[in-house]
């Protein structure tokens, strides 16, 4: 464990050289960054009562900022990284399935695994919350684009990617997402349903989840996966297959889904209930793939005490499984293909690429923005040309410059208890461009009323609406 904790600090050590020098990793310093696992796997690093990391806790505060630090402390709840084994499994079962070329996806890629295992023809983007392990990734796999970000905030046009692959993180709490997790889910499942959203019609998601993704008694989450693609085939591994990785014992599951194409009916297994069995040491709760498919389960089930306490579903079985997942998947790939559920073509225009230079925007979706003589809109995450009446532009203009304005004083009263020059500066640029608006174009609040033909039952007057000018679309 402390030897875990020392290979990292040298890592960041690493990574302060490299950023001091703005230069490439040599192969030395990449075997370095190699060695990289993470905080989850030694959390106690960040426990000021455990005297075994003092000297290393102490060098480490040093090397990271305050926002790096409380990252770091922050991504010990779910930072889990894949044995590279098994990540070759995962592959060679999406090249079975017809994929071995295109966009692929690895939300949540912590050190980048998967993206140095992929094949040379992939276009590779991973999204990784922790500034340390996506710098890592980024200088071993300079090939890929490594967002720093949380997938939360990851704006990318739906159907983006041919496939998407990795290890999601777990933990019993939901990311605030109003596009892709408006039902609240847990993170796990919501990495799910993300992907398959960012994935097109015909395309593969092939991810390492949380049992309770299959296994949970509401199948509410189940239910809204169903709704965009099918479950091509699932296997369970046993709960030592990330130990030598990771440091956990967790139980996962890897789901093999494809994105159904519009119009057509579902037709891949059954996985939305959850059904009773006898195992070892009691009775519990498995999905119906896997009572259906015990084969699937690479160990023996039965009950005991688990990462979560006791009376946890557990599967006991031997740790170095990489083989018995590959021959599975082929399994599993023989079946698709039998079924018609192998990676399938395209059938609408791909996306522009350019949304895989850059890192996207950072505004929120919908933002609005002056650009030279135009006007630009976040969608999907990237800022694209908005068209807006000539009759509109000036106003727009000058409705952005008051909101730009207003949002720089907000942030700057946030920041000082005192009323500094700065404030004082804002605060008067903006009186002066709401009152030229107001000179030119009237109040905000401006509006006009519209007869709409239908009267108030109860006052016997006609009833108007109220129409407000577009502005431009200010208004949206």
């Amino acid at each position: 464990m402390v030897s875990r904790a020392r290979a990292n600090v040298e890592v960041v050590r690493c990574l302060r050289r490299l950023d001091a020098e703005q230069r490439p990793a040599t192969p030395a310093e990449q075997a370095v960054l190699a060695r990289w696992s993470g905080w989850g796997a030694v959390p106690q690093m960040f426990d000021p009562a455990d005297g075994r990391f003092a000297e290393l806790r102490g060098e480490l505060r040093g090397l990271l900022d305050a926002d790096e630090w409380q990252a770091a402390a922050r991504n010990t709840l779910n930072a889990h990284y894949t044995d590279a084994s098994l990540v070759a499994a995962i592959w060679g079962g999406l090249g079975q399935l017809g994929f071995d070329s295109g966009r692929v996806l690895e939300p949540g890629c912590g050190a980048g695994v998967f993206l140095g295992l992929a094949p040379p023809q992939v276009e590779a983007v991973g999204v990784e919350l922790d500034p340390t392990t996506a710098a890592v990734a980024a200088a071993l796999y300079p090939d890929a684009q490594v967002r720093c970000e949380s997938f939360a905030d990851t704006r990318i046009p739906e159907g983006f990617f041919d496939a998407t692959v990795g290890n999601v993180p777990f933990g019993r709490f939901a990311l605030h997402d109003p596009v892709h997790n408006r039902g609240g889910h847990s993170i796990h499942n919501h990495f799910v349903v993300k992907a398959l959203h960012l994935t097109r019609p015909g395309g593969i998601v092939a991810v390492l989840t949380s049992r309770y993704t299959l296994d949970a008694r509401n199948p509410g989450v189940r239910r809204e996966i169903a709704e965009l693609g099918d479950l091509v085939g699932a296997v369970r591994l046993p709960e030592g297959a990330h130990r030598r990785a990771a440091g956990t014992d967790v139980v996962t599951d890897l789901l093999v889904l494809r994105r159904r194409y519009p119009g057509d009916p579902p037709r891949g297994a059954p996985f939305e209930q959850v059904q009773a069995v006898d195992v070892a040491g009691g009775r519990a709760e498995i999905n119906e793939y896997f009572a259906a498919h015990p084969d699937r389960v690479l160990g023996e089930l039965y009950v005991g005490r688990g990462v979560y306490g006791d009376g946890e579903l557990l599967v006991a079985g031997d740790p170095e499984v990489a083989g018995r997942l590959a021959d599975t998947l082929a399994e599993v790939a023989a079946e698709a293909a039998a079924g018609g559920l192998t990676f399938g073509p395209r059938v609408d225009a791909a996306p522009d690429p350019v949304a895989l230079v850059a890192a996207g925007s950072r505004r929120p979706e919908g933002f609005l923005a002056a650009a030279g003589e135009g006007f630009t809109e976040v969608l999907g995450g990237v800022e694209t040309p908005f068209a807006v009446p000539g009759s509109q532009r000036a106003e727009l203009r000058q409705l952005l410059g008051i909101r730009d304005t207003m949002v720089g004083l907000l942030e700057a009263e946030a920041a000082s208890r005192d009323d500094s020059a700065a404030i004082v500066a804002l605060r008067g640029e903006l009186n002066d461009r709401y009152d030229t608006y107001v000179a030119a174009y009237g109040p905000l609040n401006r509006c006009t009323w519209r007869r709409t033909g239908r009267v108030d039952p109860q006052t016997g007057e006609p009833r108007l609406a109220r129409i407000q000018p577009r502005r431009g679309g200010f208004r949206s």
